[in-house]
């Protein structure tokens, strides 16, 4: 006996929309021939889900690393006396280069971190169709 299990494909209904289906037959050898035995289950709704699933997981994600680059804006802003002093010219430009890239290097870092924690699950970026 030969078969296979869970082969998914995208059918078209009668009315042209797509139908995501799961194949998994076999062959029966009888002593009138070969039988080809297949049964097809409809698994568009499941696939829809899985989809809405990871859409969501992909908005959960954004809006996490939203929320952590607010709150590093926010330090930024904590930085009053200092952004001040750059203002108002009592601090070098040097100190304010220092300033900026220490700043701009932290959400970089914070970006790449987010990143990282969702690399090995999903990604952030649409999958294809």
């Amino acid at each position: 006996m030969i078969g296979w299990e869970g082969v998914e494909a995208m059918w078209r209904r009668k009315n042209g929309q797509p139908l995501a289906v799961r194949l998994t037959g076999r062959i029966l050898a009888s002593h009138e021939g070969d039988i080809f035995e297949v049964i097809v289950e409809d698994v568009t709704q499941r696939q829809q889900r899985e989809s809405a699933a990871r859409d969501a997981d992909r908005l959960r994600a954004i809006g996490q690393l939203a929320a952590r680059i607010a709150h590093e804006f926010n330090n930024l802003s904590a930085k009053g006396p200092e952004l001040d002093a750059a203002v108002n010219g009592k601090i070098s430009a040097a100190q304010q280069t220092v300033l900026i890239v220490d700043d701009v290097e932290g959400i970089r870092r914070l970006i790449a971190r987010t990143l990282e924690q969702h690399h090995g699950r999903r990604t952030l970026t649409k999958e294809p169709a």
